[in-house]
């Protein structure tokens, strides 16, 4: 028997198949010491067992490829070119695969069902796979004229209005209803406010009738999980849903994902945004909310899947007409939740949250300035894992210290920010009860306050310290026996039970006094050497009774304007993280300010906003839980479906990771595709457990990349849950690059193809019009000199250029493609892109597949064609973040260029101009970040008809921000054209920013 059988698509889930093939793949690992007379046990034939064609269960033989080394003139398997097997296999196993492509035709059945089976060489047996209801289900998305992803032409708006408004029908009697007198009400949303195009549709619903849920008798158990004041409105049942991903209230202070098939399904959770798969390969996002300025009320919606109903419900009694649901439908999903996004921006009220925040200029993520905050910039530090409430000046300084000697004596990373979290204040008990009592440190945790502790960490190198504490004080408010309930007014309120914390009565300040409490907290704090707050538990406001009344909405806005201001005023630009801050009503909050913004902020999404704040993207990481390592990695991919859509104003913070820990790489590695922070907790001896180089280099430097797009194969399904791999995206315009990373958040080994064409086509028109802006012609500034010099865009034949032409390109095709592989540093060349390749990974495992469009650059004589990337910094996880610009060709250097008599003599300026040669092409790359190890792909072709030849390729010369690379800094292997290039001599001594290669052939 094999010891593992790894099945595409998976047993037991349902399948979307959007390319034009369906393909099965089965990957048998088999023990070689296993032998069967005199050989080692082999699968001898496997099929599948399907009713695909016509609805008749038959078999289909599937063909085989062992994994055994081929010749070299044999053709390259690409689709098993980057299977690691020792991920899954140990040393005495081999796999074997077996698979199948069946172009897809209208015979073929829409939805249908499959399993496999097989024979090994030990008995003629069949083994079946899976068991009784676990089958594997595929709806083939291609199947159906109608189907907006495969149309060569964009349909008419007429098509997307139509859709659309269409989606809601009339609730069916719940099932369980015996008495036909009392049930819901079946109303259908009607559509107006239309915004049409070729690609889309969006408008906003509102229901024809309403309903409240303390005068509907046979409402469900869980619409009482509110308060009696709760206003619920009709919408209908949405029709012709395949699948669906919610993003519901797990409790007032934190959104999850929750997917499913046609019923929508959320149990007793509250639904903020709603992503749809309708039957023909549409997507459709809904979201409710409430127009009026004159109220604090918010809005959600409720599913009821025993008759389909969908309802939105509000925090307080409101009129229907102030409440709508702006709907987006799109071909691609995050396409429709963006669109949502800015309807909802377009038709809530503006409101300044706070006023005197001004917006400073951006700044490039090259510059050597780096934004104020250090948050998003450089590694941090926070010391909740490492000491919890038992925090001390002590044990930071200790540790700090200890972090500081390793840094200097491994070169590794050290961090430019710390957190000082939960236990450093002056409290009545350290838990859920507590109380805060003043201002202060606690005194005998911090004898010197919190300006002797600032004091020692900035001489050990930290430029940054923050604290944290609750928007309330502490968990359990103000004390009212405390000194701070004599210098402000405080209030009594009833704090109802939640996840975090008992049913209790808790004093709070005022609103009337909080405006000054925060400044004089946050003054006091500023006077102590800190720059930065992490203010959690801000949604507990809707955890006290009486919240749907005005006066404690109105008492929740004023805590979080007054924080803010004070934090601006005293704390500087982008100096809060917002914990706990998961709310319709914060979210709302921000979308509010953003609209009052528009007029300022231009540019949309720029990666730099030195003052956006950090906006905590999921519950918290715990080390010691192993569950939920999986759970955190997959909740913040999903969350970013939404939270990337607030990334003018927020920065989305995956929490912290401890080194050492389980999972810490995959931690590592999705902290540094977010987008946000990287910051490690912990102590001295995690951190020299593992080499956190390689995910922020040498210095500690955060690459700017923006948030991860998970990929449609993913959003669906719980991918802690179903058997395949978690597939997001991350689009790098200036490498001109796709990286695609794959995630193992199962708990069993897996061996899976990613259908790479299919993902890269996705996203790769996301680098077109970057890549066309930077084949300009143009001028550039030299890495450390005032010389300017003349790119030429001449020779550069392919689709990036204005100066296009197909004919010089090998066998007449202007486009390769470089695949990279972080996790193995493996690279292929290839003119197209597989449609399939095969990962293999662990549980909590990891990879990254970066896919490079390569410039096309003749020589001078133009008889040679050279295909040229830049992989990055290769030393470090996502290399191609590094690269500011890709492979471009430039005219011959001067000789003028300025010298530093600092540098060694190997990275001295040459004495005489490089000499231009008719046979060679001169090409650069710009990078930052101070990488240590730049490689590069490269491949030339001779532009005859003939024959295709490769010529071989000789290294004249290599520059690094104007100086010379000595022969021994630099490698070059011809057989694979890969050339890397030590530039960590130069990273220690200056700033890197172009790299200048002369070839020859």
């Amino acid at each position: 028997m094999a010891q593992q059988v790894h099945i595409f698509p998976p047993l037991g889930v349902l399948t979307q198949v959007r390319e034009p093939v369906m393909s099965f793949r089965v990957y048998f690992v088999l023990d070689r010491n296993v032998v069967i007379d005199g050989n080692a046990l082999l699968v001898q034939s496997a099929e599948v067992w399907s009713n695909i064609f016509n609805g008749e269960w038959k078999s289909i033989a599937l063909h085989t490829e062992d994994m055994i080394a081929k010749q070299e003139h044999e053709t390259l398997d690409f689709e098993l070119a980057f299977i690691d097997k020792t991920q899954v296999a140990g040393q005495n196993s081999s796999i074997q695969r077996f698979g199948l492509d069946l172009p897809i035709s209208d015979s073929m059945q829409k939805l249908f069902e499959f399993t496999v089976r097989w024979q090994d060489s030990s008995s003629s047996t069949w083994h079946w796979a899976g068991g009784v209801g676990q089958n594997a289900q595929v709806s083939l998305a291609c199947i159906g004229a109608a189907d907006p992803c495969r149309r060569k032409k964009p349909l008419l708006p007429s098509f997307w209005r139509q859709r659309l408004r269409s989606i809601f029908h009339p609730a069916e009697p719940p099932k369980d209803d015996d008495d036909h007198h009392h049930h819901y009400p079946s109303p259908v949303a009607v559509a107006d406010s239309w915004h049409m195009s070729l690609v889309g549709a969006s408008c906003l619903f509102k229901s024809s009738s309403e309903a409240n849920t303390s005068s509907t008798s046979t409402a469900s158990a869980q619409t009482q999980i509110k308060a009696q004041s709760d206003r619920v409105i009709s919408l209908g049942r949405l029709s012709s849903v395949q699948q669906y991903l919610a993003f519901v209230r797990k409790d007032p202070f934190w959104i999850i994902p929750h997917a499913g098939n046609s019923i929508i399904d959320t149990g007793t959770m509250d639904i903020v945004l709603l992503l749809v798969e309708l039957d023909l390969g549409t997507y459709v996002a809904l979201m409710p909310f409430v127009r009026s300025s004159d109220t604090n009320c918010v809005a959600v919606l409720r599913s009821y899947p025993n008759n389909g109903l969908l309802q939105i419900a509000t925090s307080s009694p409101i009129s229907s007409g102030s409440v709508r649901v702006a709907a987006a439908i799109n071909a691609r999903p995050n396409d429709a939740v963006e669109e949502l996004f800015l309807r909802i921006q377009q038709c809530i009220p503006s409101r300044t949250v706070v006023p005197s925040l001004q917006r400073p200029s951006v700044q490039s993520k090259h510059s050597d300035a780096v934004p104020d905050t250090l948050l998003e910039a450089h590694m941090g530090y926070c010391t909740w894992n490492a000491f919890y409430q038992q925090v001390s000046h002590q044990s930071v300084v200790r540790t700090i210290r200890a972090m500081r000697d390793t840094s200097i004596k491994d070169k590794s990373p050290f961090p430019a920010w710390a957190a000082i979290d939960d236990g450093w204040q002056s409290v009545s008990s350290y838990d859920g009860f507590g109380k805060l009592c003043d201002i202060f440190a606690n005194s005998e945790k911090f004898p010197g306050q919190l300006k002797q502790t600032t004091n020692e960490l900035k001489d050990l190198g930290i430029r940054r310290i923050g604290v944290w504490h609750a928007l309330w004080g502490y968990w359990g408010g103000i004390d009212p026996q405390g000194p701070l309930a004599k210098r402000y007014k405080i209030e009594k309120y009833h704090r109802m039970r939640s996840p975090v914390a008992e049913e209790c009565d808790v004093w709070l300040i005022a609103s009337s006094s909080i405006q000054k409490f925060y400044s004089d907290f946050y003054s006091w704090l500023g006077s102590q050497g800190i720059s930065f707050v992490k203010v959690d538990y801000q949604a507990a406001f809707e955890t006290l009774q009486g919240y749907s009344e005005g006066k404690v909405s109105e008492m929740y806005n004023a805590y979080l304007n007054a924080a803010e201001q004070a934090a601006y005023d005293h704390l500087g630009p982008g100096s809060v993280i917002h914990c706990m801050a998961q709310s319709p009503h914060i979210i709302m909050r921000a979308l509010q300010q953003l609209k009052k913004e528009d007029d300022v902020l231009q540019n949309a999404y720029s990666s730099c906003f030195a003052e956006r704040s950090l906006f905590r993207n999921s519950d918290d990481y715990f080390p010691n839980v192993s569950s939920s390592h999986a759970w955190h990695i997959y909740c913040n991919m999903a969350n970013t479906v939404w939270s990337r859509f607030l990334r003018k104003q927020y920065v989305a913070d995956w929490d912290m990771f401890q080194p050492s820990r389980q999972g810490c790489h995959i931690h590592a590695v999705s902290r540094v595709l977010s987008g946000g922070p990287v910051y490690i907790t912990g102590d001295q001896k995690d951190c020299e457990s593992q080499r956190l180089s390689l995910y922020v280099g040498n210095a500690g430097l955060i690459t700017a990349v923006e948030p991860p797009m998970l990929d449609v194969q993913s959003l669906f399904m719980d991918m802690t849950v179903a058997p395949r791999f978690l597939i997001a995206t991350t689009c790098l315009p200036d490498a001109e690059a796709v990286s695609i990373s794959v995630f193992n958040t199962t708990a069993n080994a897996l061996i899976s193809p990613i259908s790479l064409a299919r993902v890269y086509a996705d996203r790769s028109a996301d680098i077109c019009e970057s890549a066309q802006q930077m084949a300009q012609p143009g001028y550039y500034m030299t890495g450390n000199s005032n010389t300017k010099i003349k790119i030429t865009n001449d020779n550069i034949i392919n689709s990036n250029s204005s100066n296009n032409n197909n004919s010089g390109g090998a066998g007449g095709n202007s486009d390769y493609f470089a695949l990279y592989q972080q996790s193995t540093n493996h690279v292929l060349m290839v003119p197209k892109l597989p449609a399939k390749i095969a990962i293999a990974l662990q549980p909590l495992g990891c990879d990254l597949i970066s896919v490079f469009r390569m410039t096309a650059i003749r020589s001078g004589d133009r008889s040679t064609v050279l295909y040229a990337a830049c992989l990055g910094d290769t030393s470090r996880f996502v290399s191609a973040s590094v690269v500011e610009r890709s492979v471009y060709g430039v005219l011959p250097r001067p000789s003028s260029i300025g010298s530093n008599s600092s540098l060694s003599s190997n990275y001295t300026p040459p004495a005489s101009p490089s000499i231009y040669s008719s046979r060679q092409w001169n090409i650069r790359a710009r990078v930052a970040y101070q990488p240590t190890a730049v490689a590069f792909a490269l491949l030339a072709f001779e532009t005859t008809l003939l024959a295709r030849k490769h010529p071989s390729i000789t290294v004249s010369s290599i520059r690094v921000s104007g100086y010379d690379i000595s022969d021994s800094c630099y490698w070059f292997c011809k057989s694979t054209g890969i050339l890397t290039i030590d530039t960590s001599p130069i990273s220690e001594m200056t700033s890197i920013s172009s790299i200048t290669i002369t070839l020859t052939f």
